[in-house]
């Protein structure tokens, strides 16, 4: 990219990320063609959008964003040429919807397409969690837009015959016009990475004279979404002036803009600022909701909302049962966007009942069970109640760098879900402000694990988590915490011997990595708010006052009078005492992965080790068995079937779940064609013809 860079005419100029200096590429003239004719023949039947069409490929004409072809440079042998299909998308949660003109550079010939010579190159855009934060660390928020900003960036001659579209008018009698896109495309995978390096490239540029305006534009922009928050309204309007004029000298426009300050808006200029919010007037503004990289936002409130769109599945899904299908439950949990997972304790109710229809086996388009129907239902209809959350966008009503700042992280776990949420605590002259930061939750994994293991796995999280906001703020932190109701965990943690198997060693590991045992704590159970993120509970939906929100009551006391305790040595002791008396499951799945690892691929051996263990363990429980010194038959038998089961509960699960639950697997299983069954031990048999011999 610093090779190809360049200033033309006021503009930057810069090439394709190539993935091969020698890159050949296919005809894909007759695709495009194809794809053509039958984009033409869908605009037919929607008039309205074919006028669009021929509007806009003459604007890319009128603005310099495309050219068109002429005989003598299509003659030219160029090195590589290659033809862009287009189509038209309408995004309906966007009002009014607008049409929108989509290159198709995935579009493939011979099972390749232009993406497929070209890199991503280095991902240097800015995370959407790390905006967000930046955008509530201070009083006055301000977000805007660059106009088309991918058009605004050339590219290099040689790579513009790469860019070539082919259209014409609504007569298609008339001769094709091969359009030649001079400007960057959307869709290119190395665009995105091509923009924001042009933009922190002239950036850098006015970086001794306006630093806090070249901050924001390299590390709190998000490709053309530009976002910050400043303590004052002073500070806010000359930072945005600043960026308008770093924008404008590059030929890029910064327009949209928003904030929760009238007054800042009142100094911008008319012509940028979000056509909605012109009269300045708060009256008239009340009700308007802005999106930010892709959150709801209202200024006059200065809070986060979240809104379910209304559409045909969703009321077809509440109308008939047999429209709720595992493709559309799905479809309609992912349409919830929360990157900052602030209200994942509700999104987490659908993703544990998606994970109860993939382990009944449902195929993607075949109507659930009557209960999971039921489940789904009610989920829905209390999802609704989100619309009614208002979420503060600030932290603090006061300036973050006068407070004394901790960072404290909650992690539970149940059989069904894991989660963790962090607060930020701010304590300043005796008054005491907690806000919620970031929380995740998921569900357990389909392969059952203890709940030592699952809580194990929430404190891996919490400590991500913590990670991640420590890395995505400028907030000074003076103290973290993490607290958990496990022991168990606990004396993991704290444990000296670190003599664990792999699972809980490379996690605990990883958690000591990035914390001190020192930082973990014991709560009660009562007084985890992640707990809350790991059930199905009773408590209504909407309410911002729950304590998921808020934090518990207790955090806003002395810390001498918070209900938790640091884990002590001899409570790690017992805990160890505990878990020798817990373990004797001979044999457990730990000792064949050892056997394994042991006698290789000896199955004989490990047969007769496992049948040795059997019999011990009849001897514990004082079952009667044939006293013999080596082992029997049927000593042999069952051993082996032990084993089976074993081996079978870690390459079938799933299957062996529907088996138990619905005696069939589903319908996508790959022993499907076996005709599998479950026998009276447990054990999964294939039925044969030799059982229908007499």
């Amino acid at each position: 990219m610093e090779s190809s860079i360049k200033l033309v005419d006021g503009q930057y100029e810069i090439g394709l990320l190539w993935n091969s200096d020698n890159v050949r590429l296919p005809d894909s003239y007759p695709m495009a063609f194809r794809r053509l004719v039958s984009f033409e023949k869908s605009l037919k039947k929607k008039p309205h959008l074919l006028e669009w069409q021929n509007n806009h490929m003459r604007t890319l004409l009128e603005k310099g964003y495309a050219r068109i072809a002429s005989e003598q440079e299509l003659s030219i042998k160029w090195p590589r040429v290659w033809y862009t299909p287009t189509f038209i998308v309408e995004n309906p949660n966007k009002l009014p919807i607008k049409p929108r003109c989509v290159c198709d550079v995935a579009a493939k010939v011979d099972g390749v397409s232009l993406n497929t010579f070209l890199l991503k190159g280095p991902d240097n855009l800015v995370p959407l969690h790390a905006g967000l934060f930046k955008f509530r660390e201070s009083k006055i928020a301000v977000n805007a837009d660059v106009k088309e900003m991918f058009h605004q960036i050339k590219i290099k001659k040689e790579d513009q015959q790469c860019q070539r579209i082919l259209w014409r008018d609504d007569d298609i009698s008339r001769k094709l016009l091969v359009y030649i896109m001079q400007v960057m495309m959307f869709g290119p995978r190395c665009s995105p990475t091509c923009a924001q390096f042009v933009k922190n490239h002239h950036a850098n540029l006015f970086k001794e004279e306006c630093p806090e305006a070249v901050d924001g534009l390299t590390k709190r922009t998000n490709v053309d979404d530009y976002f910050d928050s400043h303590n004052t309204v002073e500070e806010a309007i000359s930072v945005t002036r600043d960026a308008i004029r770093i924008y404008k000298s590059m030929h890029f426009d910064l327009v949209s803009i928003q904030s929760n300050s009238f007054e800042l808006l009142s100094q911008m200029p008319e012509t940028q600022v979000k056509t909605k919010l012109v009269s300045i007037d708060p009256n008239e503004c009340e009700g308007y909701i802005a999106k930010v990289l892709g959150i709801f936002w209202q200024p006059s409130s200065d809070c986060f909302l979240y809104r379910l769109a209304e559409d045909d599945d969703l009321k077809e899904m509440v109308l008939s049962s047999n429209a709720i299908t595992k493709r559309r439950i799905l479809r309609e949990i992912m349409r919830v966007f929360d990157p900052l997972g602030l209200i994942s304790i509700y999104i987490i109710r659908g993703r544990i009942i998606l994970q109860e229809v993939w382990r009944e086996g449902f195929d993607w388009d075949e109507p659930i069970s009557s209960e999971l129907q039921t489940k789904w239902l009610t989920f829905i209809n209390e999802l609704k109640k989100i619309e009614r959350l208002r979420i503060p966008r600030r932290y603090i009503s006061l300036n973050p760098d006068d407070c004394k700042v901790s960072l404290i992280t909650f992690v539970d776990a149940s059989e069904k879900a894991f989660a963790a949420v962090a607060y930020f605590r701010f304590e300043c002259n005796e008054m005491v402000e907690v806000s919620q930061v970031m929380a995740k939750a998921k569900v357990a994994p389909v392969k059952q694990l203890t709940i030592p293991r699952l809580e194990l796995q929430a404190a891996v999280l919490g400590v991500r988590l913590v990670s991640t906001i420590k890395q995505s703020h400028t907030i000074k932190i003076d103290e973290e915490l993490f607290l958990s109701d496990s022991t168990t965990v606990l004396s993991w943690i704290h444990s000296t011997t670190f003599k664990f198997p792999t699972f809980v060693a490379s996690r605990v590991g990883e958690i000591l990595h990035s914390s001190s045992p020192r930082q973990w704590y014991h709560v009660r159970s009562n007084d985890n708010v992640a707990d809350d993120g790991t059930k199905w509970f009773d408590e209504c939906m909407g309410d911002q006052l729950t304590r998921w929100f808020v934090g518990p009551d207790f955090l806003k006391k002395e810390f001498s009078e918070w209900p938790i305790k640091p884990y002590t040595q001899q409570e790690q002791e017992s805990a160890e005492i505990v878990s020798v008396h817990i373990r004797p499951e001979l044999p457990s799945f730990d000792v064949y992965n050892s056997l394994s690892a042991r006698f290789k691929a000896k199955w004989s051996s490990s047969v007769r080790v496992i049948a040795f263990l059997l019999r011990f363990k009849d001897v514990i429980k004082k079952i009667p068995f044939e006293k013999q010194v080596f082992i029997t038959p049927t000593e042999y038998t069952r051993a082996e079937n032990w084993l089976f089961r074993k081996i079978q509960c870690e390459a079938f699960p799933e299957d062996l779940l529907s088996l138990q639950k619905n005696g069939r697997v589903f319908s996508r299983s790959s022993i499907l064609s076996l005709s599998p069954f479950l026998d009276e031990e447990g054990t999964i048999r294939m039925r044969s013809r030799a059982q229908k011999a007499n």
